[in-house]
Formats: C-alpha cells, sequence, structure tokens
C-alpha cells in the first residue's frame, strides 16, 4: 500500500493497527515481590551476570529469559503476557524456550520441587541455563532463520516506532506539508512490511526445528528438576532455610 494524500493516511489503519510491535523482554508475569526476590537473587549470583554479558550479543533479551526461567520453577502459576506486549527477541525466542520448558510431562509432575523455595528454584534456573548457553547461538538460529535475523528484528521494531511517533507528530502540526507526512507514512508502512516479511521467515525456521529445540528443552529441565531435587533433600536433612540471605 501507498499513500498519497493525509486523506489516504486517515482512511487507513496504520495509526491504530494492533500488529504494533511490544516492548517488553519479559515473558512471564511477576508481582512486585517476586521480581524483588530475583533482583536480590542476581546480584548476589555472579554466574547469572556471565551468563547474560556471553549471552547479550547473540539474544538480547537473555537477561529476562533467565529471570523468567526462574518464575517457571518458582511460581506455583506462571501466566504469560499477551503477544502483543512482547518485544521481537521475547516473542520468537524467549517465549518458545519457555512454553516448550512449561509443556513438559516432567515440568508438570516435578516442579514443586521448586515452587516458592528459592535455592532449588535458583539451582534448577542455574543448571537449565548451564546446559543452554552452549547451544544459544544455535537455539536463536534455529529459531528464526539465521543467527543475527533477531537482532535484525528489533532494530526494525525500533525504527517502526520511532516512525509511527513521527507520523502521529506530523499530522498534529499543521505547519508540516502534506510531502513530508506522507513520506514518513510510506517509510512506516514499507517498514512493517519488511518486518513481516522477516517474522514469517522465523516462524517457519521455528516450525521445521520446533523437535529439536523440545528435546534440547527437555534433556536441560531434567538435569535442572534431577538437581533442585538434591538440593532440596540436603537442605531438609540439614535443616537449612530454604532463601538466599
Amino acid at each position: 500500500m501507498s499513500f498519497k494524500s493525509i486523506r489516504d493516511i486517515l482512511n487507513s489503519d496504520i495509526l491504530s493497527e494492533t500488529k504494533d510491535i511490544g516492548y517488553s523482554d519479559r515473558v512471564l508475569k511477576s508481582t512486585r515481590l517476586e521480581r524483588e526476590i530475583f533482583r536480590d537473587i542476581r546480584n548476589k549470583t555472579q554466574e547469572i551476570k556471565q551468563f547474560e554479558e556471553e549471552g547479550r550479543p547473540i539474544l538480547s533479551s537473555i537477561k529476562q529469559l533467565i529471570n523468567d526461567v526462574f518464575q517457571a520453577f518458582y511460581t506455583i502459576t506462571p501466566k504469560m503476557l499477551d503477544d502483543k506486549d512482547l518485544s521481537p527477541a521475547a516473542k520468537k525466542v524467549n517465549k518458545v524456550i519457555l512454553t516448550k520448558l512449561m509443556t513438559q510431562e516432567e515440568y508438570a509432575t516435578k516442579k514443586s520441587v521448586c515452587e516458592g523455595y528459592e535455592i532449588p528454584a535458583l539451582e534448577a534456573t542455574m543448571v537449565f541455563m548451564r546446559e543452554l548457553m552452549p547451544n544459544l547461538k544455535d537455539i536463536v538460529k534455529s529459531l528464526s532463520g539465521s543467527e543475527d535475523r533477531i537482532n535484525t528484528m528489533e532494530q526494525m521494531a525500533e525504527q517502526c516506532s520511532e516512525l509511527l511517533a513521527e507520523l502521529k507528530q506530523k499530522l498534529q502540526l499543521q505547519s508540516v506539508s502534506e510531502k513530508k507526512t506522507v513520506s514518513v507514512a510510506n517509510k512506516l508502512e514499507s517498514k512493517r512490511e519488511q518486518y513481516s516479511y522477516l517474522e514469517k521467515q522465523a516462524d517457519r525456521a521455528t516450525n521445521m526445528n520446533r523437535k529439536k529445540i523440545q528435546e534440547a528443552v527437555a534433556v536441560a529441565l531434567s538435569k535442572a528438576i534431577d538437581s533442585a531435587e538434591t538440593v532440596k533433600f540436603v537442605i531438609l536433612s540439614w535443616g537449612i532455610a530454604m532463601t538466599i540471605c
């Protein structure tokens, strides 16, 4: 679609489309207390920061993925945000990993070992991430079709947001020429079409590699739960508190 006038813009849905890209890198909802608990854990766990540093060039939402993995183990009934609220990285990578994790039979039957217990939940999170990290680049590629597609989508999402804000501003200013306003609208529409194409390519790659990702997550989950069970058994045997002081 190509706009030729402001009338064309106002008669379109370019300003109100719900397909606007979200911004949340978190996939799971959390309470204020849960956020504070993880923030405290992260500050005291150097390995989490190492994971973040190593993973950031590959996946911009790695920090939030680690947070959500902890949330998935710690919370009794974790709930996901709507897709429309998620950033490209969260939607195309983090959510897929978390969905695979939370739909495993072993997750449903054994996750109670971690629920409400900080130390077992942290142990499960760390073991899960240790298994995932060496394969992170391959996982991102498998879920998007190329190593840099997710980062490209993130950049394009930001450009769409900036163009939308600029378009709204120009429509409010009567002093701006119609030509300039139409130009911004066409740039925005073009970016959205490019983003849509990349999203379809990523979805195709995800569908092709669904089994591969599921197997990787299942292995990581099994080791994570086993380790959490061992830690909890030791803690109960010694009468140690299950919170991180």
